[in-house]
């Protein structure tokens, strides 16, 4: 609002004492201040991406510039467009808001999915999310293969009919069949069943 004593006003002029320590006294005349867009990479966080994460929603937006798309305002609706956003400025993380779904339809290899209450699942066969974690996820439907690594799961729930390769799970819930696809160590800590009576998986 003010430089040094000067007030800033529309068209005015902002002119810098001679006695200044500039690299050069010299008056602002006749210019404009436009509003910063978002492109720009803002310094505020809400204007980039909250907790070093690209945002996926459920409002329809498969758009991917940088600095206006994936953040917490204003996220995106496919996993593809949050990887390409993720991938352009080495981020690694993805922050899925509740109600959203992400279907992952290529290979997903070293990311952290992470919400409440958001759905999951793998399009197009047999997908590798090795070395990946997934957070808080309802996991409805798919393959996830860990060609790569050991695939991290937390307080994640199952549906009936999901295959996963070799995993640690912790806190999850099983709703029906979990099929185990690789040979390898499976880690299942603070698990339980959430089939009604007294079935189980």
């Amino acid at each position: 609002e003010t430089i040094k004593t000067n007030p800033v006003v529309n068209g005015g002029t902002i002119t810098f004492p001679t006695t200044a320590t500039l690299a050069s006294t010299t008056n602002i005349t006749a210019g404009t201040i436009t509003t910063a867009t978002t492109t720009t990479n803002l310094t505020n966080e809400r204007g980039k991406y909250a907790m070093g994460s690209v945002w996926i929603g459920p409002t329809a937006n498969t758009n991917t510039t940088n600095y206006t798309d994936g953040i917490i305002t204003n996220p995106v609706s496919t996993v593809a467009a949050a990887k390409t956003i993720a991938d352009s400025l080495n981020l690694r993380r993805f922050e899925v808001i509740r109600t959203a779904a992400a279907a992952i339809a290529a290979d997903m290899v070293g990311y952290r999915f992470a919400g409440i209450g958001w759905s999951l699942s793998t399009t197009g066969g047999s997908r590798d999310t090795g070395t990946s974690a997934f957070i808080g996820a309802y996991v409805t439907a798919g393959t996830f293969a860990s060609t790569s690594g050991t695939i991290n799961w937390n307080d994640c729930e199952f549906s009936t009919g999901v295959t996963v390769g070799v995993s640690d799970l912790h806190r999850c819930d099983f709703a029906g069949t979990l099929t185990l696809s690789t040979a390898g160590n499976y880690d299942f800590i603070d698990c339980c069943s959430i089939v009604a009576g007294t079935s189980a998986p």
